[in-house]
């Protein structure tokens, strides 16, 4: 999800909805919830996308963002049901990243998934944020693009985890990398007011990316 439902009123008028979202309604009494079928593509292919209709009670199975918005009116296109959507650029990034060369993923994404100039439909969404990301498979985690030497400071989360009982070694060893982590877990992403229940509502460990690099949580 991203920064709050405050920030889920800014719409694109630009985004035509009735192309993108009629075809695929949504009833709220059936728990419904429309998943983002993300096309596979190499890093610089156009992003390409489709939505389906699925109810929460039947255990669907898909992974649920957890993002910054950032600038929402920093926006890009991509293409939604053969439609151009646009998207804030920190989405974009993130889909970019997200996206395998060879295979679809399934994905809930809460600027795509809910139509958010149905006023109706978004409330009904909000209200159940929670359960969406708890019946998710895995939570991803997006901190953003590469930038500040993200690199490295994803490497020293790794190495963190599989070099706890050496810290103190480790540490005099790569005040660097300590530099960038700092500036990692500064980064807008961590200000969210969603942050810990997003990641507390995943039954399963979350995966976190920053550009390129996937950690488990």
């Amino acid at each position: 999800m991203a920064d709050s439902p405050s920030t889920l009123s800014f719409t694109d008028s630009r985004n035509d909805v009735d192309a993108v979202y009629g075809s695929v309604p949504i009833e709220p009494e059936k728990r419904d919830v429309r998943l983002l079928q993300l096309q596979p593509g190499s890093y610089n292919d156009p992003i390409v996308c489709s939505l389906r209709v699925v109810s929460l009670l039947d255990h669907p199975e898909y992974q649920a963002l957890s993002y910054c918005w950032e600038d929402p009116t920093d926006r890009k296109p991509i293409t939604v049901n053969s439609n151009k959507f646009f998207v804030t650029s920190a989405l974009e990034c993130a889909l970019r990243n997200i996206r395998d060369k060879n295979i679809q993923k399934l994905l809930w994404v809460d600027a795509i998934c809910i139509n958010l100039q149905d006023v109706r439909e978004k409330n009904h969404q909000v209200r159940h944020m929670m359960k969406i990301f708890r019946f998710a498979d895995i939570v991803l985690i997006w901190l953003g693009g590469k930038t500040n030497d993200s690199e490295l400071a994803m490497k020293m989360l790794d190495d963190l985890a599989s070099l706890y009982h050496l810290r103190q070694y480790w540490v005099r060893k790569n005040r660097h990398g300590l530099q960038a982590l700092r500036k990692l877990l500064s980064r807008p992403y961590w200000h969210r007011r969603w942050v810990v229940e997003e990641i507390a509502a995943s039954t399963k460990l979350p995966m976190v990316g920053c550009g390129n690099k996937w950690l488990s949580w």
